[in-house]
């Protein structure tokens, strides 16, 4: 019966408390990274096969090699920009000022402590 104590006032406690959301409320960022990053993907295939079209008949271009080159720049170009996008999306703190000393950080003033 001591064990069941517990358990219920922390139940009770549980279901009396606000939600707080630790995480943004719309889409979440790093599914937009690697959304970002796999259209890079694809794009970059597609520049890949569109270079290749350009000249098919040149025997030291070949499809495979464009391809993967441009799988390449294109992951690479978007995930840069995913991160870019993502720094963004970063909210900042509303004051600039850095807490001088540790009254500061605990929210006491000089006046509090005499």
């Amino acid at each position: 019966m001591r064990r069941f104590w517990p358990a219920v006032l922390l139940l009770i406690f549980s279901l009396g408390t606000p939600k707080i959301q630790a995480q943004e409320t719309g889409p979440l960022l790093m599914q937009q990274e690697l959304g970002y990053t796999l259209a890079g993907t694809v794009a970059g295939v597609g520049l890949g096969v569109l270079v290749w079209f350009m000249d098919p008949l040149n025997p030291d271009v070949t499809l495979r090699d464009t391809t993967v080159d441009g799988l390449i720049v294109g992951t690479l170009l978007g995930s840069m920009f995913g991160f870019y996008i993502l720094q963004n999306a970063l909210v900042e703190p509303r004051t600039n000022s850095l807490p001088s000393g540790l009254e500061d950080l605990l929210g006491q003033s000089k006046r509090d402590q005499l």
